[in-house]
């Protein structure tokens, strides 16, 4: 190192600084940006994955409320004054099953007054009498659920 002369020995020390500043580099880079890059890639996919999630859970409200819409405007149809007991007893009637059922009001504790409920009873019913009765009791005009 004595041999050289100035312009060499600035030269040589000019490699070693850029040696030593490309191994620091090369130490940072990794730990540095790059994690940070890494870290970001994988809270972005998981944000996507959430994203779609989010918009299945959109769709299958807006499915509801649309459904829901739809029952609300046939229970507005319905008459003032109806009567799921009326109902019931002339669905017995028109399919012949009065005499093999017994029809009751129901009221469990707590339920609301909207929501109407009756208890039938049947005995000696045919399997294709009672799928008939189901038929009539579920049409969509009725509106009517079974329990």
């Amino acid at each position: 190192m004595n041999n050289l002369d100035q312009r060499d020995r600035i030269g040589l020390m000019f490699v070693f600084f850029v040696a030593a500043l490309v191994l620091m580099m090369a130490a940072y880079i990794p730990r540095g940006p790059r994690q940070r890059w890494l870290n970001s890639e994988s809270a972005l996919t998981a944000s996507r994955s959430a994203l779609q999630e989010k918009l299945l859970q959109y769709a299958d409200q807006q499915d509801r409320l649309a459904r829901q819409k739809q029952l609300m405007e046939l229970l507005e149809k319905r008459p003032p004054d109806f009567s799921l007991f009326a109902l019931m007893d002339n669905l017995l009637n028109k399919t012949g099953l009065r005499s093999k059922a017994q029809l009751e009001q129901y009221r469990p504790r707590g339920a609301s007054a909207r929501q109407p409920m009756v208890q039938l009873r049947m005995q000696g019913v045919a399997l294709s009498e009672l799928v008939s009765l189901l038929h009539e009791t579920l049409k969509r005009e009725n509106v009517v659920a079974v329990y």
